[in-house]
């Protein structure tokens, strides 16, 4: 799960003096592992926890994240035993978590060990709303972190949940997860955290609606023009 899709705060803009990613020659780093033990103790560390011998351009690429980008040894460890646990223990993977990462300046310890259990949530709730709404397929990394907002955040019932993805699949024809979302925050912010106090109409939809008596008091329209004029306020800054 990376930050920058699966995150739903806003990420810090990517500082404009990065350097270009041009990473160092072999006699490079050699020379600086030679001169710097702890880059040379970083390049053991991260061999033993992906469980293989590290080649040039991973050395290169380690190298590169430490001096280059400016990450701490121990932050660069970190990341890589997080994309170890995730199943994508690979060098090309893990540079572009540290660099997503950066951006988003979580370069200590303690700002990377937070985000970590951020995503460690993320895929607890993901794996609920899956189970919940019987989905064929795993939410991806950003859907995943939208369940977060709806479980751990706004704490919303396993019914209403239920209720908005039958709409949108009603509305959209299939379970779009931000179309669903965007049902969720308007709720939200109108306090609607029951079945019950779903606005309802009289008027029955016909088609496919009107096979469903208690989805078909639902005037879909409505709820459709409404969502286009709301203007979303949670998880926005103020």
């Amino acid at each position: 799960l990376l930050a920058a899709p699966g995150d739903t705060r806003p990420a810090a803009p990517k500082p404009a003096g990065r350097p270009a990613p041009v990473k160092p020659q072999l006699r490079e780093v050699l020379a600086y592992q030679r001169q710097h033990p702890e880059f040379a103790s970083l390049l053991e560390d991260v061999s033993a926890r992906l469980g293989k011998p590290l080649g040039h351009g991973d050395t290169a690429t380690l190298l590169y994240l430490l001096d280059t980008v400016g990450l701490p040894p121990h932050v660069i460890l970190t990341e890589v035993v997080y994309a170890v646990s995730i199943g994508r223990g690979n060098m090309r993977y893990i540079e572009k978590l540290a660099l997503d990462w950066a951006d988003q300046e979580l370069t200590t310890l303690e700002a990377v060990d937070e985000h970590i259990r951020y995503l460690e949530r993320c895929r607890t709730a993901a794996a609920r709303v899956e189970t919940l709404l019987e989905l064929p397929r795993p939410l991806s990394a950003a859907h995943a972190c939208l369940a977060e907002k709806w479980l751990e955040q706004w704490h919303v019932r396993e019914d209403m949940l239920i209720r908005a993805a039958a709409i949108t699949t009603e509305k959209t024809g299939r379970l779009t997860v931000p179309y669903m979302d965007k049902i969720l925050e308007r709720w939200q912010a109108e306090g609607i955290d029951a079945p019950e106090k779903i606005p309802a109409t009289a008027a029955r939809k016909k088609g496919a609606a009107a096979t469903n008596p208690e989805e078909s008091s639902l005037d879909l329209a409505q709820l459709d023009e409404q969502l286009q004029r709301y203007t979303p306020v949670f998880g926005q800054k103020t």
